[in-house]
C-alpha cells in the first residue's frame, strides 16, 4: 500500500508540469484512482456483444415484485384512471416506489396502453429473476420516453423496426428507479406521432457534466442502468467496436453504444449535436444512441493538452474491479469516471499471436524475450491490448504495415493517447489508440 501512494504521488507531481486545464483532470484522474482502492467492481465484458450466444439461451423470468401489495399501482388510483392513460408522462407520474422489492423493482397487474416510436433496442443484463426480462426497448411520443421491458423474441423481432409506430400494451413497473411497462402485447400502427428532441431532453454544456450525473444513476446488480435522454454537441473521434463509438468536446470523452449500422451513416472528425440516453454498462459510463443532427465543426485542438499522463503499472496496481460483482451498488465505483478522460502513455511496444493473428500490445519498458508471446504471456507482463482495428486480429502482411510496426522493430519508444475501453473478464486492460 505504500508503494502505492508513493505512486500516486509521483504521478500527481508529474501533472504539475501540464497545462492548467491538464492539470484540473489529472488531479481528478489521480482522486479517482485513490478513490477507487476502496469502491471497486468488476468490469465484465463476457456478454459484451449484445447478441452473443449466452444471451440468446438466456432463460428470462416474469418481474414481480416481492411484496404482496404489487397488485395495484397505488390505492389512489382507480382502474378507471388507469384506462383513461394514453401518454408516457402520464404513465411516468403512477406511483410505484412503495411496491419496490429488495433490488429495486415493482410492477403491477394493473395494465396500460400506450402509442409511440420505437427508437431503440437495449439488453439490459442481470443474473437475479426478480429483475425479470433482461431486453428493454426505448420509446418516445410527443410527451416524453419510456422503457419497455420485453422477451427475447420480441428483441430480435423488432431489430429491424427502429422508427416504426407502435400500440404497446403492458404492465406498469418499476426498475431501478425508472418507470417502465412490462410488455404484454404490441402491434404496428399508422398514427403519425411527432416528436420534438429538444424540448423532450436534458440539455448539457459539457461531457464532464454527463459522467458527474451517470455516477449517481442506480444500476443492477451487473452494473447496469439505462436512464434519461439527454443532448450534447460533440465530435465523433473513434471507433471502439462496431457498436461502441467515440465522441469528445475538446475536454473529455465519452462513450456511445450504438446499433450496428450507426455507425456507417456518421463520418469520423465530423461533429453532431447527439441525443441520447445515460447508460453505465458493466460500470462503465457512456451514452446509448437515439439519433444524430450534422452541426458546424467543433475544436477540439486542446484535446491532448487536457490528457492524463498514466502508464500501465499505475492502472493495474489500481484494484479497479472486485469479482462479486452480483452485489446490489445504489451507486456507481467512483473509478467509473476515469473513463471520460483521454489519457498520455510513453513506452513500447511488442505483439502476441492467437490462432496466428497478431495483436499489438503496449509496455512501460522492453521486455527482451526470444520467443512469440502468447496472449497469456502479455498478460502476464501487464501490456495494454490495443483495440483499434489496425492493431487487432492482424495477418502477417497487415502487422508489418501498421504504424506501430518500425517502433516494435527497432526498439523505438512511443508516445501514445489512448481511451480506456474496459478492464476484460481475462484480467487486462483494453485501450484505444486516439491518434
Amino acid at each position: 500500500m505504500k508503494r502505492f501512494n508513493f505512486l500516486l504521488l509521483i504521478f500527481l507531481l508529474f501533472s504539475c508540469q501540464n497545462s492548467k486545464n491538464n492539470s484540473a483532470n489529472q488531479s481528478e484522474a489521480n482522486s479517482y484512482l485513490k478513490e477507487s482502492s476502496s469502491n471497486s467492481k468488476e468490469i465484465d465484458s463476457s456478454s459484451y456483444d449484445t447478441t452473443s450466444s449466452e444471451e440468446k439461451s438466456f432463460e428470462s423470468s416474469t418481474l414481480t415484485s416481492e411484496k404482496e401489495s404489487s397488485s395495484s399501482t397505488s390505492s389512489s388510483t382507480s382502474k378507471e384512471e388507469l384506462n383513461k392513460i394514453s401518454l408516457i408522462k402520464e404513465v411516468k407520474e403512477l406511483k410505484l416506489q412503495e411496491l419496490v422489492n429488495d433490488i429495486d423493482v415493482a410492477t403491477s397487474l394493473e395494465e396500460v396502453t400506450i402509442k409511440a416510436t420505437l427508437l431503440n433496442r437495449m439488453d439490459v443484463i442481470t443474473t437475479k429473476k426478480g429483475y425479470g426480462d433482461r431486453y428493454k426497448l426505448f420509446v418516445m411520443d410527443e410527451s416524453g420516453y419510456l422503457y419497455i421491458q420485453v422477451n427475447y423474441q420480441v428483441y430480435q423481432k423488432t431489430e429491424n423496426l427502429i422508427g416504426k409506430n407502435f400500440e404497446f400494451e403492458g404492465n406498469i413497473a418499476l426498475y431501478c428507479h425508472e418507470p417502465e411497462i412490462v410488455l404484454n402485447s404490441y402491434k404496428e400502427i399508422n398514427d403519425v406521432i411527432n416528436i420534438d428532441f429538444d424540448a423532450l431532453s436534458i440539455n448539457y454544456e459539457t461531457i464532464k457534466d454527463i459522467h458527474n450525473d451517470i455516477k449517481n444513476l442506480s444500476t443492477n446488480c451487473k452494473g447496469i442502468a439505462n436512464s434519461y435522454l439527454i443532448n450534447i454537441k460533440a465530435k465523433y473521434i473513434g471507433i471502439h467496436d462496431d457498436k461502441v463509438l467515440l465522441f469528445s468536446d475538446g475536454s473529455n470523452l465519452i462513450l456511445v453504444h450504438t446499433l450496428d449500422k450507426v455507425k456507417n451513416s456518421l463520418s469520423i472528425n465530423s461533429s453532431y449535436k447527439l441525443y441520447a440516453t445515460l447508460n453505465m454498462y458493466y460500470y462503465r459510463p457512456g451514452l446509448t444512441f437515439i439519433k444524430a443532427d450534422r452541426i458546424d465543426d467543433i475544436d477540439i485542438s486542446n484535446l491532448k493538452s487536457n490528457s492524463v499522463s498514466i502508464n500501465a503499472e499505475t492502472l493495474y496496481k489500481t484494484p479497479l474491479y472486485d469479482k462479486d460483482n452480483d452485489k446490489s451498488n445504489m451507486f456507481y465505483p467512483s473509478y467509473s469516471d476515469l473513463y471520460q478522460y483521454l489519457y498520455h502513455f510513453e513506452g513500447y511496444v511488442d505483439y502476441y499471436l492467437k490462432n496466428g493473428k497478431y495483436y499489438y500490445v503496449l509496455l512501460d519498458s522492453l521486455i527482451d524475450h526470444k520467443y512469440e508471446w502468447t496472449e497469456q504471456n502479455a498478460r502476464d507482463n501487464k501490456a495494454l491490448f490495443l483495440v483499434n482495428n489496425e492493431y487487432y486480429n492482424l495477418n502477417e502482411n497487415e502487422f508489418i504495415k501498421a504504424n506501430l510496426y518500425e517502433s516494435y522493430m527497432n526498439s523505438i519508444k512511443v508516445d501514445i493517447y489512448f481511451s480506456l475501453d474496459l478492464y476484460n473478464s481475462s484480467n487486462y486492460y483494453q485501450v484505444f489508440c486516439v491518434e
